[in-house]
């Protein structure tokens, strides 16, 4: 039955919100040739974010919370399938800013004359480092997401549960984009020496802790969502 939820969630999203995948690529294009590469992973992963939210649009359109209700699942389930769902998004989210990045700065190099963007090359200890913080910015902005999502509904629950998370991941990519313009620091460079220099540890904090987050974040949305009056 998870399965199903699953896949009927990713169809409904599909179909309502198809734009936001067509334009996916656009996006991830954009930001690492306009602004940086360093910048495509966590971006990458805050779309993935985003589209994990979409079920819950879908679900009120579609009158599916009605439907679920109707079949022998119970609201854990309901619950299981969603954190699930928004899992694989987290991994295609990585998989294609991963992806994206070697790509960008392949076009950048021919481009360099017209608009001087970083030609970084971070190596396979960068992508590492760069996506232990970005799956980190994943987990913190879900436990903002989801439990305000379970708890309000999509149409009561988008201030709080998608414009707040949104806010704040442009306070903070606006917040670090004007300290490295005004700082003589490389905050960025900085921390890839030390994920290099010690690869193991910041990585195991990073993704250890991720994952704290995220699974407080499905405890918290099985509670709330398990008292909810539909």
């Amino acid at each position: 039955m998870t399965r199903k939820i699953i896949a009927l969630d990713w169809h409904a999203t599909i179909r309502l919100h198809k734009i936001i995948y067509m334009t996916y690529p656009i996006y991830l294009f954009l930001v690492g040739f306009g602004m940086s590469q360093i910048l495509i992973i966590p971006f990458s992963l805050w779309m993935a974010l985003s589209c994990a939210a979409n079920p819950f649009a879908a679900e009120e359109k579609g009158e599916f919370n009605q439907l679920f209700l109707t079949l022998p699942i119970s609201r854990y389930q309901i619950v299981k399938a969603r954190f699930i769902f928004s899992l694989v998004m987290m991994f295609i989210g990585i998989v294609i800013g991963v992806a994206f990045v070697p790509i960008v700065r392949y076009f950048s190099s021919y481009l360099w004359s017209i608009w001087p963007v970083s030609l970084w090359y971070i190596g396979f200890e960068g992508y590492v480092a760069i996506t232990g913080v970005s799956v980190l910015l994943f987990a913190i902005l879900h436990i903002f997401m989801f439990p305000f999502l379970y708890k309000m509904g999509y149409q009561r629950g988008k201030i709080l549960g998608v414009y707040l998370p949104a806010v704040l991941f442009g306070f903070l990519f606006i917040s670090y984009s004007v300290r490295m313009m005004v700082s003589a620091r490389n905050f960025t460079f900085e921390y890839l020496i030390l994920a290099r220099e010690n690869m193991l540890l910041v990585c195991s904090v990073l993704f250890a802790l991720s994952a704290l987050l995220l699974f407080v974040s499905y405890k918290l949305s099985q509670k709330i969502y398990s008292k909810r009056d539909l």
